[in-house]
């Protein structure tokens, strides 16, 4: 309600949330420890509901969900959130798996290697699952409709295209609202913790990039998934240690450091498939805001094959055009690109670095 709010106020007008939508969503927030904005865990994880509430489902099954509400009220923003309840659900089963291989290795006595092996290949089979949900936002959300329909409704108190600011009505009436009200972001799958978490289990290094990322997202998180994913990056990284030691001791074709590095490499290959979700979904839609004008240039030269699958390295450079009338809107998405695509690509290099050698 109060992303409709805001977004519904003419841009000639402040935005200015009213004392009903301001003090109680605060007060439910503060008992939540949780964002007073819309996030990934608002829309995605707990926005869904049965499509037959009367089946035999013990658990939610990935055909039998629907999103239960939408703020632009398309088919491709329901599409949108069904593809990240889908990976949720999916990625569970490979959250299982790496917590009995960390509680195996943990017990100590009689290390049963080979169904620790047998776990990483399972995994291994599972987050190759994960990209092909992925993947599926081809065939569920267009381009142009999340661009343009969709993403302006998600847009944060922290990116107003007009610059204003959203002011609380009656915030002093809710302790701690001050705190609450600096955490402003906009949401993004990055909000998820169920990549963190797979990345936390096998041990994939953060560099200070990807550490201070994680540490500004995860506070968008639900509280006890981000103090799951918490728990977990304070751990010793204690399957890569066991696969390492294994693989001094009887060499890296042994059968558990090849799935170990399996699963590594299914992880690569799922961020290479987020790079090209990106670059469909942001990237290209942005360069065709801005291409004529000043901004556009900054992303001439973003590799567009990474929409085909190919991942290069080019960044994009400086330039100049001629100014459109959308360029106001554009620029803030272009001024982004090259940081985000950057980033992606760091974690997507650092995770191929992971494997045992």
């Amino acid at each position: 309600m109060v992303q409709f709010y805001a977004h519904t106020t003419p841009p000639t007008e402040p935005i200015t949330l009213p004392r009903s939508l301001t003090v109680p969503l605060l007060d439910v927030s503060r008992e939540l420890n949780h964002a007073p904005f819309i996030t990934y865990s608002d829309h995605d994880l707990h926005n869904w509901s049965l499509k037959d509430p009367n089946g035999q489902d013990a658990v939610p099954m990935s055909d039998n969900i629907q999103s239960q509400l939408t703020l632009s009220g398309t088919s491709d923003e329901a599409g949108m959130y069904l593809v990240g309840l889908r990976m949720e659900l999916r990625g569970a089963e490979a959250l299982k798996l790496l917590g009995l291989s960390t509680k195996e290795i943990e017990a100590g006595n009689n290390i049963d290697v080979d169904r620790i092996t047998t776990y990483l290949t399972q995994t291994t089979k599972v987050i190759g699952e994960l990209k092909g949900i992925l993947m599926t936002t081809k065939e569920l959300v267009r381009p142009e409709i999340f661009f343009n329909c969709i993403r302006p409704w998600l847009v944060g108190a922290d990116a107003d295209k007009w610059g204003r600011k959203w002011v609380w009505e009656g915030k002093e009436e809710v302790e701690n609202s001050k705190q609450m009200l600096t955490k402003v972001s906009s949401p993004t799958a990055g909000q998820s913790p169920l990549i963190p978490t797979l990345d936390a289990y096998l041990g994939i290094e953060e560099d200070d990039s990807k550490r201070s990322f994680l540490d500004r997202v995860r506070v968008y998180m639900d509280h006890q998934h981000e103090e799951y994913l918490q728990s977990l990056r304070l751990t010793k990284k204690i399957i890569k240690s066991f696969v390492q030691s294994i693989a001094k001791e009887r060499g890296t074709n042994t059968p558990v450091v090849v799935a170990y590095n399996a699963a590594v490499q299914a992880m690569k290959s799922l961020r290479d498939a987020h790079l090209v979700i990106v670059t469909l979904y942001i990237i290209i839609p942005s360069r065709k805001m801005a291409k004529t004008s000043e901004m556009g240039a900054k992303l001439s030269s973003v590799d567009t094959s990474l929409a085909s699958g190919k991942t290069g390295d080019s960044l994009p450079e400086e330039g100049s055009a001629v100014n459109n009338e959308r360029a106001e809107e554009a620029a803030p998405i272009v001024d982004q690109v090259p940081e985000l695509v950057k980033i992606l690509k760091g974690f997507r290099d650092q995770t191929g670095q992971t494997c045992v050698e």
